[in-house]
């Protein structure tokens, strides 16, 4: 929410400057031209102010929905054998959010960055904690927020996350014909889930 106070900030003080450029040149009798010049650099900044404000704030209120406790779950489970592990996510203010797993007596943690031009889709950067497991075991994911599903959904938010995984082998099936076709795997999706009356 900080971030929606810096263009405020910022058109409080050309107004301001405004101000006190109406009363320098009506006190020093200065030419109405200049007073013209400072009027249009003002409107021009206000009407790009406004617009950051708008931007901002819909990009406020469409992730700080996400900030709470969140269960996780595996892709195939659909929900049938409860979570396996818990997370919880916190709004950093402008496309930045701040991601915790515990699982297995391990924890790691992550920044996750939306994309401001397309706010359903980001990217989470995420090493565990040294403490409870490998010193350096770290990665990049992706996730999707299914923006029409959590608005139809009367009880629950959704979140759904991909692993990012470069030298990951892919497997595959050589078939009769001599052609290999790459099997799907869904290893390392899931889906995150959490009740939208908590906080």
């Amino acid at each position: 929410m900080t971030r929606l106070y810096r263009p405020i900030i910022i058109a409080v003080i050309a107004t301001i400057i405004v101000v006190c450029g109406h009363l320098l040149n009506y006190s020093c009798g200065l030419k109405p031209i200049i007073l013209n010049i400072i009027q249009g650099a003002y409107a021009s900044t206000l009407v790009v102010l406004i617009f950051e404000f708008i931007q901002e704030y819909r990009l406020f209120k469409r992730l700080n929905l996400l900030t709470g406790d969140w269960e996780e779950f595996g892709i195939q489970d659909r929900f049938s054998d409860g979570p396996i592990a818990n997370g919880k996510i916190i709004y950093n203010g402008g496309n930045s959010l701040t991601i915790e797993l515990a699982h297995d007596n391990r924890k790691w943690t992550g920044e996750i960055i939306v994309n401001k031009d397309y706010p359903h889709s980001g990217t989470i950067s995420w090493a565990y904690v040294p403490d409870s497991g490998q010193d350096h075991e770290f990665g990049l994911k992706e996730i999707i927020i299914p923006t029409e599903r959590n608005k139809t959904d009367g009880k629950y938010l959704f979140l759904y996350i991909l692993p990012v995984n470069h030298s990951m082998n892919l497997m595959g099936e050589l078939r009769e014909d001599k052609k290999i076709v790459l099997s799907s795997s869904d290893y390392g999706k899931v889906v995150w889930r959490k009740e939208k009356t908590s906080h």
